[in-house]
């Protein structure tokens, strides 16, 4: 072989290196700006989206929810998802949850008859039990706890609505 065939293949063999270095950098460019600006986006339309539908707040001390059973001293009821209070873009339901509260002797039972309004304005209320309930029934439970989170916990208010 003579020296210039050898110099062609070299300068041919580099051209290609040069190429192949310069569309491996263009490439990993493309992910990592790609990846960049999703998370740069990401963080400004959720400001924004905070801004529009803040999130629910850390600590929830009631739900509001329908009753699906009594069990004993427990109320079973389920309740739209906290955590679950964005828009869906898909018309999807909002996610459900099944609670449990525990009734004890110093749970406050009240019924709120919104039909029946008293001279202030205020609906008229009465005491219940627990058996009044019945599948069905709007209630507000409330506790003492932080329940945003919690399947099961104890009860220190339990409000039946009618309307």
């Amino acid at each position: 072989m003579d020296k210039g065939s050898n110099i062609k293949k070299l300068v041919g063999i580099g051209i290609v290196l040069v190429i192949l270095i310069l569309l491996g950098g263009f490439f990993i460019g493309q992910y990592v700006g790609k990846d960049q600006g999703q998370k740069e986006t990401a963080a400004t339309y959720q400001q924004m989206l905070d801004s529009v539908f803040p999130p629910p707040p850390s600590v929830i001390h009631s739900l509001t929810g329908t009753v699906t059973g009594t069990y004993g001293a427990t109320l079973s009821f389920t309740v739209n998802n906290p955590n679950d209070y964005l828009p869906h873009l898909d018309k999807s339901p909002i996610e459900k949850q099944t609670r449990t509260a525990k009734v004890y002797s110093g749970t406050k039972l009240l019924s709120l008859d919104y039909s029946k309004m008293n001279k202030n304005g205020n609906p008229a209320t009465s005491t219940f039990s627990l058996s009044d309930l019945k599948n069905g029934d709007t209630v507000t439970v409330k506790s003492t706890a932080n329940i945003k989170d919690s399947p099961i916990f104890d009860a220190s208010e339990i409000d039946l609505i009618k309307y």
